[in-house]
Formats: C-alpha cells, sequence, structure tokens
C-alpha cells in the first residue's frame, strides 16, 4: 500500500479512531498494540526491498 492509499482510506474513517497493528496472529479482537510512531525509514535493505521509500509504523 502507497502513502496516498491509505490517507485516502483513513480520510473514510472517523479522525478519532485509535490507530492499533492487528496482524495475521491475532483474531478480529486482539492487537498487537497501538501505533506510536510513523516514521520514514532509512533502512536500506528495506527500500531495496520494496524497491523505494518505505515508511513504518511501529
Amino acid at each position: 500500500m502507497k502513502v496516498k492509499e491509505l490517507i485516502g482510506k483513513l480520510k473514510k474513517m472517523n479522525p478519532d479512531a485509535e490507530v492499533v497493528i492487528q496482524d495475521h496472529d491475532h483474531s478480529q479482537d486482539e492487537m498487537a498494540g497501538p501505533v506510536a510512531s510513523v516514521t520514514a525509514s532509512d533502512s536500506a535493505v528495506l527500500i531495496d526491498r520494496m524497491g523505494g521509500p518505505v515508511v513504518t509504523l511501529t
């Protein structure tokens, strides 16, 4: 997903909603944790793997 796609989806949602991380190991009512940081990655490995700029949510 590109940042512009994420922004488009977020614009349609409640701006007061909490953003959390939910991965494949969790059921619908479980989460890995809240998103506390949005960062432009400077990891050469990630940038090379993804073929361009990468934003990380942690």
